[in-house]
């Protein structure tokens, strides 16, 4: 879940054009950096004009596309 979340863990998203249409298919993924008292940010790739590594917060567009987290490195 996303409370547990660790820095280290995948965090999986659907991808941003389907968001809307209740899948749980992945289309995109960042890295958790920071996850305390309920503010979780992660680092990702972005795209269109930026096309660059950002670091961001969980906003409520991400939350509409959360699918779970996972743990690769206990």
């Amino acid at each position: 879940s996303l409370e547990n979340a660790k820095k280290g863990d995948l965090i999986l998203f659907t991808d941003p054009y389907f968001y809307n249409s209740h899948t749980s298919e992945i289309g995109h993924m960042g890295l958790i950096t920071f996850n305390k008292n309920g503010i979780v940010t992660f680092i990702h790739s972005t795209s269109g004009k930026a096309m660059s590594v950002a670091i961001t917060s969980m906003s409520d567009h991400y939350k509409k596309r959360f699918v779970r987290v996972a743990r690769v490195f206990p």
